[in-house]
């Protein structure tokens, strides 16, 4: 689960991400955010959009392949532990799906062992909760537009 207090032991409501004000433009990159967890997405939305990225969400893996074929977004952020559906076989499915082979999905999750596994089921990054927003946003920057920030799997 994303950590509502994030890493700065802060309630969010307190936490300042850094962008202020930032106008959101019709060509923002869209993020697919797959959480189950709804103070976590609600978390994560703040941060993203606070960042001036559009953001869509999916509550489960299900969700997420549907959202993620509708939308078309610039990348996913892909829990790993869902209902339904986990992140791994939604992971699964999406890169069996034509044009979505070199959609950038970060896996996020707690779960030990499951950076192997992620990349294994065609995630390209990984993220371990609690979440460090700072590295969180650094990733998601690279894969965007892409840098030599990138940390996990392949790059497609």
């Amino acid at each position: 689960m994303f950590e509502a207090v994030l890493v700065t032991g802060k309630p969010l409501a307190d936490v300042h991400f850094g962008r202020g004000d930032v106008e959101k433009r019709p060509d923002s990159p869209t993020i697919l955010l797959a959480e189950d967890h709804l103070d976590s997405r609600e978390a994560m939305r703040a941060l993203l959009e606070a960042h001036g990225y559009r953001v869509v969400e999916a509550a489960n893996g299900r969700e997420a392949v549907e959202r993620a074929l509708e939308e078309r977004p610039d990348l996913v952020l892909m829990d790993i532990m869902m209902p339904e559906m986990d992140g791994f076989e939604a992971t699964r499915v999406l890169r069996s799906q034509d044009g979505m082979r070199a959609l950038p999905i970060i896996a996020v999750t707690a779960m030990d062992g499951a950076q192997r596994l992620s990349l294994q089921a065609g995630a390209n990054d990984f993220i371990a909760k609690p979440i460090d927003t700072r590295g969180l946003m650094a990733k998601i920057r690279s894969w965007l537009h892409g840098s030599d920030e990138r940390q996990g799997g392949e790059t497609n």
